[in-house]
């Protein structure tokens, strides 16, 4: 479980760099399960990589204390082994009420009535089945909304693509590939919808720009004028993930 730093500490922090042949800087991620990883350019000088942890050693406290919260949320909740009441998905501003109900069915599962989420069959109590269940229905409900939603921002940016996928990307919202294929993460509905938009721009913007460059940047706040406020909101956007999303292990 990873401790938040205090001021004074990061002398002490362990870190992993991973050098990038399409990284244009310096990039600091942080992961819950291995902490803070470094990913450089090719040929960058590791040596100055010290400096650049005290430069941002407000964003190294900030993170842990915020990565340190949500484990320890996560950890509460393994320990209760039970599923949520409420499924709110903020992007398309649904809320969903679980509950089961035992039948004579052998085999588990979820169906939607209304604004619930009813799981049935006689294994109610299997966490691991049902945490599977919510996971193909989150990523299914993303199929349903995010894929059209790329189509109309392409549709009013005139920006194209080839195709897009949707998967549960662990530490990407999105991503664009050379041949214009872009990848959505499911997750992204759990955000607001004004930062879903952002990120579709963004991707978009990669079709033209592959890189984070001057030039790209201009793209994206000639598209989205207000592209900065959004990009700092999205830095803190893992905070609307549930908790026990994480054992939606599809």
């Amino acid at each position: 479980m990873i401790r938040p730093l205090n001021d004074g500490e990061l002398v002490k922090l362990s870190y992993t760099i991973r050098e990038s042949q399409r990284a244009k800087r310096v990039i600091l991620k942080f992961f819950s399960a291995q902490g803070l990883e470094i990913v450089i350019p090719k040929g960058f000088n590791r040596k100055l990589i010290p400096e650049i942890l005290r430069k941002n050693q407000k964003w190294l406290i900030d993170t842990t204390q915020q990565f340190s919260t949500k484990e320890e949320d996560d950890f509460h909740l393994e320990g209760k082994n039970t599923l949520p009441e409420k499924i709110f998905l903020r992007a398309i501003k649904q809320e969903w009420k679980v509950r089961s109900k035992v039948t004579s069915k052998q085999l588990l599962t979820l169906a939607e009535k209304n604004t619930e989420l009813i799981f049935s069959g006689k294994m109610v109590n299997n966490m691991e089945a049902a945490y599977y269940l919510l996971g193909k229905w989150v990523r299914n409900k993303a199929e349903l909304y995010l894929k059209p939603w790329l189509q109309q921002a392409a549709a009013e940016t005139g920006v194209s693509y080839q195709k897009v996928t949707i998967r549960d990307q662990k530490t990407r919202w999105g991503s664009c590939s050379s041949q214009k294929n872009i990848s959505l993460n499911c997750k992204l509905l759990f955000l607001p919808h004004h930062l879903v938009r952002y990120v579709l721009i963004h991707e978009l913007c990669h079709t033209i720009q592959l890189n984070h460059s001057p030039e790209f940047w201009q793209l994206v706040a000639r598209l989205e004028p207000e592209y900065s406020k959004f990009r700092i909101e999205l830095r803190k956007a893992r905070k609307y993930i549930p908790a026990w999303y994480v054992k939606a292990n599809y």
